[in-house]
């Protein structure tokens, strides 16, 4: 919904995304302000709140010693993951000559994309054939994706190419549960943590 709510209003004025974008951030802000109850009991953690900071850097070093290649390989296609995202108005606007309203279009649908082959591909391909085969195919799925889009020249080729685009998705996730099988369980936390920052 966002990309599309920001097309119509970039086609308003330039600065309408950013009114909207501001406007439901207030929003959310107040209802979590106001719905939320926090849950951690300050007292109940006071007397490990030491014990847990010196423990934490520790575990980081350990994942980063267990699987070196791995966070490397996380970190890469994070990167390049937001290139496209980065560029992608330009792109889109130079190559095709695309309104705010088209390329808003475009990214809901890769959105809506992502999300079908989330929910219903991503968790086949990894039961049936494993995660690494599901990392590899979503590396090939996204290559392809990119190498297409270098060379094409029509608009309406842009949309089977967000098909690829989508399917690149289901690495990441795959990449994860590898990593998370090779993590011990007390620090499965931290490893979320740390992949959160490496995007």
């Amino acid at each position: 919904a966002g990309p599309i709510i920001g097309g119509f209003a970039g086609e308003i004025s330039p600065h309408s995304p950013f009114f909207i974008a501001a406007l439901l951030n207030i929003v959310a802000f107040l209802v979590v302000m106001f719905w939320f109850r926090e849950t951690k009991n300050t007292r109940d953690n006071t007397d490990t709140e030491v014990g847990v900071e010196t423990q934490s850097n520790s575990v980081y070093i350990t994942l980063f010693k267990t699987m070196p290649i791995l966070l490397i390989i996380y970190f890469s296609a994070q990167l390049i993951g937001q290139i496209p995202a980065t560029v992608w108005v330009l792109f889109t606007e130079n190559r095709f000559g695309w309104n705010s309203m088209m390329v808003g279009f475009s990214l809901a649908g890769l959105g809506l994309l992502h999300s079908v082959f989330q929910a219903f591909v991503a968790g086949r391909i990894a039961t049936k054939w494993g995660e690494k085969t599901a990392v590899l195919l979503g590396f090939i799925a996204d290559s392809s994706a990119f190498a297409f889009l270098a060379f094409i020249s029509e608009g309406w080729l842009v949309f089977p190419v967000l098909i690829l685009l989508a399917g690149g998705g289901i690495a990441l996730p795959a990449l994860q549960g590898v990593m998370s099988i090779q993590t011990k369980s007390h620090q499965q936390g931290a490893l979320q943590g740390l992949l959160v920052s490496l995007t």
